[in-house]
């Protein structure tokens, strides 16, 4: 860029030396400016988009129980609260179809909760990463999964279904950030279940 500018002032510019080397000075500084601007308005390095198909995450976070009619069918236990709460842990892995770290990707989902009672669910996973930049490792991603569940206290299978929505950023090609603050999920067996689960994380992307 530099030599195209230094070379369309100097075939302009005046016949003599000194009106030449005038304009090659000032082609030189704007050229230098804009290279300046352009290398400001790059993405950092360590956002550049990801290019690894798999990966795998954890994270943590608080569920809410919206509506539970759990084990209603004991009349020595029946409740129906709404405002319980479990703190949730969960592991992914999943691989991307477009052999990058975007687009739609399938996987393995186990997510368990503690306090008041154990559960534990065990889903096949979707998502799609939307990459909201071109030159950015930055995403948005809806997402969806269906599976088994079970709670204790007492024991009881469940048919678990959830979908979610999220953001995420990866690092150097490599890492994971992600948070997910919409996700409600419904536990349907002989009892009901209806939670709101919030979850922040990180994770690897591979190979």
């Amino acid at each position: 860029m530099i030599k195209e500018l230094l070379r369309s002032l100097t075939a302009s510019s005046p016949s003599n030396a000194h009106g030449r080397c005038w304009l090659a000075s000032a082609a030189v500084a704007v050229g230098l400016v804009l290279g300046s601007a352009t290398e400001a308005q790059a993405a950092p390095e360590i956002l550049r988009p990801g290019t690894r198909p798999w990966e795998a995450d954890m994270g943590f976070g608080p569920s809410f129980i919206g509506y539970n009619n759990y084990n209603h069918y004991d009349r020595d236990y029946w409740h129906s609260h709404r405002g319980d709460f479990q703190f949730k842990m969960m592991e992914q892995i999943g691989y991307h179809f477009f052999k990058d770290s975007s687009g739609p990707a399938l996987g393995l989902n186990l997510e368990e909760g503690f306090v008041n009672a154990f559960r534990f669910e065990c889903d096949a996973k979707f998502w799609y990463d939307i990459q909201l930049v071109d030159d950015m490792a930055i995403y948005l991603y809806p997402e969806a999964k269906v599976g088994f569940a079970m709670w204790t206290n007492p024991f009881e299978p469940f048919f678990n279904t959830q979908v979610g929505f999220g953001a995420k950023v990866i690092l150097d090609d490599r890492w994971v950030v992600f948070f997910r603050p919409i996700a409600p999920s419904f536990f349907i067996g002989r009892s009901f279940i209806f939670a709101w689960d919030v979850m922040l994380g990180g994770g690897v992307t591979f190979p």
